[in-house]
């Protein structure tokens, strides 16, 4: 029997699943999103990987099925939505979006993970830095309602949207 959610992903991955399913599954386990924390956000560098494990909380949520639009808020308590939705705008969803608390300043930061097949233009058909700005600035206006309310902009949290480009050449 398998005990931990890492070693269950890792077995997961041998079976007949898609890579791009497998791939976000195995990034989406704590122990995983810690060390990516550690060496990809400043806050989080001279942290242990133990405190940073702690500090991720329960609502990592992997973007393998869409999210009906305007439901994202109800029956769930503490979720982060993969899907985000605009009128006019288009759907996108994140891979894995999750939050994570620094307790020391305790600031909460709203991270989105991307697993990318490529980070060539060539292949994707785009700049990838302009994707990555728009899912940043979808992350920032989708507080709106959620982090905040009416004017009270500083209340906006902190984002971070981590791309892991699997062509490194």
């Amino acid at each position: 029997m398998t005990d931990t959610y890492l070693a269950q992903a890792v077995e997961a991955a041998n079976d007949l699943s898609t890579y791009d399913t497998n791939v976000k599954f195995l990034l989406a386990d704590k122990q995983i999103l810690a060390r990516v924390l550690k060496y990809a956000v400043q806050e989080f560098k001279d942290m242990t990987i133990e405190d940073i494990m702690d500090s991720i909380g329960d609502d990592i949520d992997v973007g393998t099925k869409p999210l009906d639009a305007g439901l994202s808020n109800i029956g769930r308590v503490n979720a982060t939505n993969t899907e985000d939705n605009i009128p006019g705008e288009g759907k996108i969803f994140f891979d894995i979006r999750f939050t994570a608390y620094h307790k020391e300043t305790e600031m909460k930061f709203l991270i989105n993970l991307e697993a990318q097949k490529s980070s060539k233009p060539s292949k994707l058909g785009y700049h990838l830095e302009n994707r990555i700005v728009f899912y940043l600035a979808r992350m920032i206006s989708a507080q709106k309602q959620t982090e905040f309310y009416h004017s009270d902009y500083d209340n906006l949290k902190k984002v971070r949207s981590i791309w892991i480009c699997m062509d490194n050449s």
